[in-house]
């Protein structure tokens, strides 16, 4: 319950010392802000850095040294690893599946049944739920791979030397390199 505190303003009348802390606390209160945005503004370049350092420099300097792990002079092991990335095509999720499931993946093919009701409809929607065929209504019917999942058999197609098709899926190999 909000309280109506305009009584209070008209009332009692405010001492200049309450009104200077308030000012005071107002002030302090839009520095904090500001250095908020501030810190913000600098761990957003900082993140940008890191990742450069983590996704291009190290890993290339890591190629210039011939090298995939080595123990630096100050006993830091750095090692640089591939990190496989990949999706399905705008408009080729029904063609990417066929093609998983045509290549051993049928199982890694999630679907999802369902029906959609309407708030006042809450009732109707928990009885549906365990027989929603034998009510005769229409469900919606969702095939999709979870991007985890993709990313997995990507890596493993990769890594045992087999393609998948650039018009189905978007891929790439980054190198990571990480530092202990």
């Amino acid at each position: 319950m909000d309280k109506d505190f305009s009584k209070y303003q008209k009332d009692a009348p405010v001492s200049a010392d309450a009104l200077a802390h308030l000012t005071e606390l107002a002030q302090q209160f839009d520095a904090e802000k500001a250095k908020l945005e501030e810190m913000k503004a600098d761990l957003a370049e900082q993140q940008k850095l890191c990742l450069r350092m983590e996704f291009s420099d190290l890993p290339k300097q890591m190629k210039i040294c011939r090298q995939k792990k080595i123990t630096t002079d100050d006993g830091r092991e750095v090692k640089v690893d591939p990190v496989y990335k990949c999706k399905v095509r705008e408009g080729m999720m029904e063609k990417a599946l066929d093609w998983l499931a045509k290549h051993g993946e049928a199982a890694s093919i999630k679907y999802r049944v369902g029906r959609s009701f309407s708030m006042t409809e809450h009732r109707r929607a928990q009885a549906m739920a365990s027989r929603i065929r034998g009510q005769g209504v229409e469900p919606v019917v969702e095939k999709k791979v979870e991007p985890s999942t993709l990313k997995r058999i990507y890596r493993e197609r990769a890594e045992d030397g087999l393609t998948m098709p650039s018009e189905f899926f978007e891929f790439e190999v980054l190198e990571r390199a990480s530092v202990k």
